[in-house]
């Protein structure tokens, strides 16, 4: 896999990889598919450059803002460990034993976040990187809040655990994803009003026009994207989680990778391939919060 650096800030200083939104801009202004541009559950370049030029082009961006940092994915492993990710190699020092289940299991590695760049957003929190795992079963989406484990971690020099002793724990090497950040902002205040801006993009004939004033996308603060309804636990708002799949048929379908990828069943560079995508259940969202006494509660939705 060709790692192509086109779309990311040289001279950032965040923690993260930026992303490069004029050089996105400069990629898909002449693209076919800049014609049929809709609301995207943001996964790669091509969605997030689609929910930005639809929110500009159609007065979307309705104050109060509620400024977020999302994540648009690049495939592989990076070099530094602590980024914000999914699956993969998690950011966990050698000399701690990873958690297991009651059935003696060792928890799945679902996904890190990194709030280096996004304290602003979320205040005080317990720790620098927030893991989330899930129990070595199939069917853990089922009763996804109570099955959820998390686990602190502070950024540290010591050793991290090893490619192989990971390799030797989870059993398996599946493919990974890691976050290139973009701050942005929800615009909640888009679905209020007489006819709300909301309304405007259904009389339009816009697809996908939940998807527009708050994004729906792996994120860190801003407010839930919310499915099937507000279902808050209380608490603070910290991130959220989505379903991974590219957009087919252009350019960049994941921040590092150039090549377009299909939408064949059986072709391995298909957005449907298991190695190029992580569904939970029908593009669901895992959105987490941190309670008043410090624990976390995560609410599972999905189409």
């Amino acid at each position: 896999m060709t790692n192509n650096h086109r779309l990311i800030k040289s001279d950032s200083k965040k923690h993260h990889p930026e992303l490069d939104f004029e050089a996105l801009e400069a990629v898909y202004e002449d693209s076919p598919r800049t014609e049929r541009l809709s609301g995207e559950q943001i996964s790669g370049p091509f969605e997030v450059y689609s929910v930005e030029t639809l929110r500009d082009r159609h007065g979307v961006r309705v104050e109060p803002a509620a400024a977020c940092d999302i994540f648009v994915l690049a495939k592989g492993e990076p070099e530094d460990r602590s980024l914000t990710k999914v699956r993969g190699i998690p950011y966990w020092p050698a000399q701690n034993a990873w958690p297991h289940s009651e059935s003696q299991k060792p928890y799945r590695f679902l996904a890190q976040f990194n709030f280096a760049d996004s304290q602003d957003l979320v205040g005080d929190i317990p720790g620098e990187v927030l893991l989330l795992l899930t129990p070595d079963v199939e069917d853990w989406l089922q009763d996804a809040e109570d099955n959820l484990r998390y686990e602190w971690v502070s950024i540290t020099e010591d050793d991290l655990v090893s490619h192989d002793d990971w390799n030797a724990i989870a059993g398996e090497d599946r493919t990974s994803w890691y976050g290139v950040i973009h701050r942005t902002a929800d615009y909640p205040a888009a679905y209020e009003g007489e006819p709300s801006v909301y309304d405007r993009f259904l009389s339009m004939n816009v697809r996908q026009p939940y998807n527009l004033p708050v994004v729906d996308a792996v994120k860190i603060g801003g407010v839930p994207h919310w499915i099937q309804g507000e279902d808050s636990p209380g608490g603070r708002f910290l991130c959220q989680l989505t379903s991974v799949q590219a957009t087919p048929e252009v350019r960049f379908p994941w921040v590092n990778v150039e090549t377009p990828m299909s939408m064949k069943f059986r072709d391995t560079n298909s957005i449907y391939y298991d190695d190029n995508s992580l569904c939970f259940y029908d593009m669901g969202t895992l959105t987490v919060f941190l309670m008043k006494d410090g624990t976390l509660r995560t609410c599972f939705q999905f189409y």
